[in-house]
C-alpha cells in the first residue's frame, strides 16, 4: 500500500497517511503514484477554516462557540497554565463566528 510519512511535508505534524488497496487500486488506474502522493498529502492536512452550523433551537451561536474555546483548550497537551489565552484563542486558532451566516 502506499504510505507517506508526513515528514515529506513542509508543514504538518508527524502523522502517516495510508490508503487501502481497495481505495488505491482503483485510484491507480487514473493517476500516477506522484499523483496520488500529492492527494494524499492534501487529505492529510486539516483544513485551515471549518464552518459549524448552529442549531440555535438549543443553544445560541455564542454558547455553542465558548464551548468549543473550553473544549479545544482543554485538549491541548501543553501545559495551559504557562499561556494566557485571550478571548475564543485554542490551541487549534481561534473560535469565531462567520461573518456574514448567523448561524455559522
Amino acid at each position: 500500500a502506499l504510505q507517506m510519512s508526513a515528514g515529506t511535508l513542509d508543514d504538518g505534524p508527524s502523522w502517516q497517511t495510508h490508503l487501502p488497496s481497495h481505495i488505491m487500486d482503483p485510484l491507480l488506474r487514473f493517476y500516477s503514484e506522484d499523483e496520488l502522493m500529492t492527494i494524499c498529502r492534501s487529505l492529510a492536512r486539516p483544513p485551515l477554516i471549518t464552518s459549524v452550523r448552529v442549531n440555535t433551537a438549543k443553544i445560541s451561536r455564542d454558547e455553542l462557540m465558548a464551548e468549543l474555546t473550553r473544549e479545544l483548550r482543554s485538549l491541548s497537551k501543553d501545559d495551559d497554565t504557562k499561556h494566557e489565552w485571550n478571548g475564543n484563542e485554542t490551541p487549534y486558532g481561534v473560535v469565531e463566528g462567520h461573518p456574514s451566516i448567523p448561524d455559522c
